[in-house]
């Protein structure tokens, strides 16, 4: 099955407004999913978006966290979404 690159972003950007995502940062990480799946990255791309939608519905990562800094030179990101917690 082949499934359009915007289209497939455009519904995991969806998903994860869904899950609690800002939609400026829904958009950012549905892009880094369909990327990864276009680019044939299976760990980053669609076969990440159940388990990552998952970890958001159980509070395990916070859809809301911010990369801050968690000390002298250590950088946290709150249990948040990697690249869109880290986004600006």
């Amino acid at each position: 099955m082949t499934i359009d690159y915007e289209q497939l972003r455009d519904t995991l950007a969806r998903g994860l407004v869904n899950a609690g995502l800002a939609s400026d940062r829904a958009a950012h990480c549905a892009r880094i999913i369909a990327d990864s799946t276009r680019d044939g990255v299976p760990s980053h791309g669609l076969n990440l978006f159940p388990r990552l939608i998952a970890m958001i519905r159980s509070g395990v990562v916070d859809p809301a966290a911010r990369a801050g800094r968690g000390g002298r030179r250590t950088a946290r990101s709150n249990v948040g979404m990697g690249a869109a917690a880290s986004a600006r």
